[in-house]
């Protein structure tokens, strides 16, 4: 019996069957650390993306700031004139005019401008006598009344002994006040603490007429009293500009001219051009010449910009191209491809559809795009080409110049094929019997059309006017195909928009209609449409990073990678909370298996004791 108490007592108990407490802790915890660990890695992953992803946007907006300059011929001036003057007379042009201002629709070449007479104001000068002004600040005994006829009005200015010419002056100016005459009287300093009145009309031409003056004293015999009368010291009518332009003479009351030609205006300094007898368009005097030119300076940077900024694309597409990289030299490879990494923290968006988006708008600018005959099709023909550059330690393709003088030929040459290179074009060739008046309508956001039965192409189209002179039909035809436009009619301005249906050929193509007198007729017009350059990859820009309301690819793509991240984290986070609550339920259930230990160890205790009673009582 011993023996058989021996063995219950000595047998395994729960604990010992169960193992170490804190060898079950220990295991536990190096899981968790193991699982963050992991999760840091891929938390690492996901964010050197984000951090590349954030790089490619600030690339993208730039590309399409850079493209919007180019899309907009306002801002990006496009149309920019520069005027350059010169002179048949001594002295420099600015003697004879001045101020002078052109704008996008000056015309190129030169416009001759002969100065024959200058706008002046009327004037007229009193004085106390001949050449010599008033004491100033003291009563000059004046008595009486003085008129002023002005602009055809006689004004009256009532003087008494005690005024001053400083009083004078003013009251004359009360009068014309009150009048509403655009004349004015101000002192003149002379000698000594005098002063002369100046009356002067505030407008130059002949419209103000001579200044008439007259007096009546009260003290009778001819003299405003102390002093003799009131002195005239000059007085001149005013009289109108006359100048000569391109042999046409013009004659105005001032000596601004605005739009002389269209989009040119100028001022005159004040100097006439000298006589030339060989002259006689320009009634023999001789002239000025105001040279107007396109200006291209700023268009030709702002082309270089815009590549330059798609240098900074190519650099990050090398950048996340990347593919020799060991798997030994890189934590996040993968381990089945030995010489192919993935999730790289050097090429953290290899395999990502960005990179794919990306390269197609590298590739946009860089390969040949669709044209009409006789345009220019690639940057190549620009005199443009691609060299390798490095940066840290990535080699990709930069534009540079292969030969600038083709560049700059091409701007002087034939900068309409330029412009029409990097900004959309659409010709409107209207028939010559045609009474209504179609008008392309450009939008910001158009989908720019790159289909080749289109671009460049010359589409026929047709608008059907009834009996009213609406609008009931617009088709334009493309390879033999009839397609029917949408019409909008716009009660406020009379005129009609048409447009083409989403997943037309000619989608995102609008025109605006003015019928004038088109009624029961059908009218022809060829449309020939030619997408920008930076149109498209503006388009392609915005599709990633969009400005218009919607998710562009690289913020949805972020959107996703910031979900899985927090995802990590909330894994992360439960993992260790599951860790801590199996811990205390372990601590709890080991305190019960000590007790059920305990309590066994104690009965085991008592039966040993009760047997070795037994066995004692026995003996």
């Amino acid at each position: 019996m011993p023996n058989i108490t021996n063995a219950f007592g000595k047998g395994i108990g729960l604990s010992s069957m169960l193992g170490s407490q804190d060898a079950f802790i220990k295991k536990a915890t190096e899981q968790l650390e193991l699982s963050k660990i992991e999760t840091k890695d891929k938390t690492e992953i996901r964010e050197t993306k984000l951090g590349e992803i954030s790089q490619l946007q600030k690339i993208l907006s730039t590309i399409k700031g850079k493209a919007s300059l180019l899309t907009n011929p306002l801002q990006a001036g496009f149309d920019r004139k520069t005027s350059s003057t010169s002179t048949q007379d001594l002295g420099g042009a600015e003697d004879y005019i001045t101020n002078i201002r052109v704008d996008d629709k000056a015309r190129v070449g030169d416009t001759k401008i002969a100065v024959q007479q200058i706008a002046t104001a009327s004037e007229l000068v009193l004085a106390s006598a001949g050449g010599v002004g008033f004491a100033k600040g003291v009563g000059l005994g004046k008595d009486g009344i003085m008129t002023l006829t002005v602009g055809g009005q006689a004004r009256a200015i009532d003087m008494v002994i005690g005024d001053t010419v400083e009083q004078i002056a003013a009251k004359i100016n009360h009068a014309f006040t009150a009048g509403g005459d655009q004349f004015e009287a101000f002192l003149v300093e002379g000698d000594g603490n005098t002063a002369f009145i100046e009356v002067k009309a505030k407008n130059t031409g002949v419209g103000g007429g001579a200044i008439v003056v007259a007096y009546d004293d009260r003290l009778g015999g001819g003299a405003l009293a102390l002093g003799g009368n009131l002195h005239s010291q000059s007085n001149v009518a005013g009289q109108d500009a006359i100048i000569h332009i391109n042999g046409i003479q013009r004659t105005q009351a001032s000596n601004k001219f605005v739009n002389v030609v269209d989009g040119l205006s100028f001022e005159l300094s004040g100097r006439v051009n000298g006589a030339n007898l060989a002259n006689a368009g320009y009634n023999n005097l001789n002239y000025n010449t105001i040279k107007v030119k396109e200006d291209h300076a700023n268009v030709k940077k702002m082309i270089v910009d815009f590549g330059n900024s798609l240098n900074d694309l190519s650099y990050i597409i090398a950048k996340n191209q990347q593919t020799t990289r060991s798997v030994t030299q890189d934590k996040y490879a993968d381990p089945t491809q030995l010489m192919s990494s993935y999730d790289s923290s050097d090429s953290p968006l290899r395999g990502s559809p960005l990179m794919n988006e990306a390269m197609e708008i590298w590739e946009r600018f860089t390969t040949t795009k669709a044209g009409g005959a006789g345009d220019i099709t690639s940057i190549y023909e620009l005199g443009m080409g691609l060299q390798k550059a490095t940066k840290e330690g990535v080699s990709h393709d930069t534009l540079y110049f292969e030969d600038e003088s083709i560049f700059t030929k091409k701007f002087d040459d034939d900068f309409a094929a330029v412009r029409r290179f990097f900004v959309t074009d659409t010709k409107i060739t209207s028939n010559a019997l045609n009474s209504a008046v179609i008008q392309y309508l450009p939008g910001e956001f158009d989908k720019q059309i790159i289909d080749p039965s289109v671009v460049g192409q010359n589409i026929h189209t047709f608008a059907t006017f009834d009996g009213a002179g609406a609008l009931t039909l617009f088709t334009a035809t493309v390879n033999g195909v009839i397609l029917n436009a949408n019409i909008a009619h716009n009660p406020g301005t009379g005129r009609y928009n048409v447009s083409f249906a989403e997943g037309s050929v000619l989608h995102g193509m609008e025109f605006s209609i003015d019928p004038k007198t088109a009624v029961n007729v059908t009218e022809n017009n060829l449309i020939n449409y030619t997408p920008g350059l930076a149109n498209l990859i503006q388009e392609d820009a915005r599709s990633m990073v969009s400005d218009d309301g919607l998710k562009g690819s690289t913020i949805s793509e972020a959107d996703l990678i910031q979900e899985q991240v927090k995802n990590l984290s909330d894994e992360s986070a439960k993992i260790e909370k599951d860790l801590k609550e199996f811990t205390a339920k372990l601590e709890r259930e080991y305190q019960t298996i000590a007790q059920m230990d305990m309590m066994g160890a104690i009965q085991t205790a008592m039966i040993e004791a009760a047997l070795s009673g037994l066995t004692a009582a026995a003996a």
